[in-house]
């Protein structure tokens, strides 16, 4: 019943946001009217909910109110300034602005270049990089600050196949501790699933970094320990196993959650027809059911090379 309670809290807020918005678009067109603005702009997007204003003054100029641009600049690089507190990917685009909302953050291309000259010249490295384009330079990166569905794919893309692809063109040495790299990899998933701390990165660039590279350096650590040469075969199977059920079990819990969690995807999921719990509940049947597809494709993988290890053994 607490749990419930919970929930019905969490929607009556919902409710009183909306109403906040339709305020502030109330009280712009007022202050457009009483102090002589030209006009006002504004539009709401996903993801975290923004205002984005330009006034005009009679004459037609912007002055002498200053931008939220130009406070931007004077503000530099700190970290808790108006430039970091964003959506790194975008405002969540309509539907038809999708196929153009590419990611070309400099930024970004620099240090996939750099990542291509390290492991590019591979088969896998090089899948590894166009699996980091998809997530991270492809419109999937816009859609994800809209639909919580599509964060689902782009983490499912950093941990069951970017991961371990880069994990087999960067092997470990010697095995280490392969337990200690899953139960680490999924407390690390599990905490960003956490309401709190995925609101958290979704509003701010830095913490959104700190997400993705935990999530994408934990992921390659443990298929390292999984790839490492002398592991047992059934004890890296068994740990693939069990990756992919707490996957799964998290899902699961999305999926039949009473409401909506996530106050990053409130609005959003209504452009693309959906309502967030929908929304929620898409993305956890995407990582309770498909995300299976990669595991098992290399659960199947490594018995196969077991399968022919154990024949040519035999065979000598």
């Amino acid at each position: 019943m607490p749990y419930l309670k919970l929930f019905a809290v969490k929607t009556r807020w919902e409710k009183v946001l909306q109403e906040l918005i339709a305020s502030i678009r109330e009280r712009s067109a007022h202050l457009a009217q009483d102090e002589g603005y030209g006009g006002i702009h504004d539009h709401f997007r996903g993801g975290s909910t923004a205002v984005h204003a330009t006034f005009l003054w009679s004459n037609g100029s912007t002055q002498p109110h200053e931008t939220l641009e130009s406070k931007r600049v004077k503000s530099g690089g700190n970290v808790f300034n108006d430039d970091w507190s964003r959506v790194y990917c975008g405002p969540a685009p309509d539907p038809s602005e999708l196929w153009v909302s590419w990611n070309f953050d400099p930024m970004l291309l620099t240090a996939l270049g750099l990542l291509a000259f390290a492991i590019g010249r591979e088969r896998n490295g090089a899948l590894a990089l166009v699996v980091l384009v998809v997530a991270f330079v492809s419109p999937l990166c816009a859609l994800s600050s809209a639909l919580f569905s599509a964060r689902v794919v782009h983490h499912i893309l950093l941990v069951a196949v970017a991961a371990p692809l880069i994990a087999s063109v960067w092997p470990t040495r010697r095995p280490g501790s392969a337990v200690f790299a899953f139960v680490i990899s999924t407390a690390v998933l599990w905490a960003w699933h956490a309401p709190i701390a995925y609101d958290l990165a979704l509003g701010h660039v830095g913490v959104y970094w700190v997400m993705q590279l935990s999530l994408l350096g934990t992921a390659v650590w443990f298929w390292r320990e999984i790839f490492a040469p002398g592991r047992p075969a059934v004890e890296a199977i068994s740990l693939i196993v069990a990756a992919f059920a707490q996957m799964g079990m998290l899902g699961a819990i999305l999926t039949f959650a009473p409401g909506s969690l996530y106050a990053a995807h409130i609005l959003a999921p209504y452009t693309w027809g959906l309502t967030p719990l929908q929304d929620q509940q898409l993305g956890g049947l995407l990582m309770w059911v498909p995300a299976g597809i990669p595991y098992a494709v290399l659960v199947i993988g490594l018995a196969r090379r077991n399968w022919t290890a154990l024949r040519g053994a035999t065979a000598t």
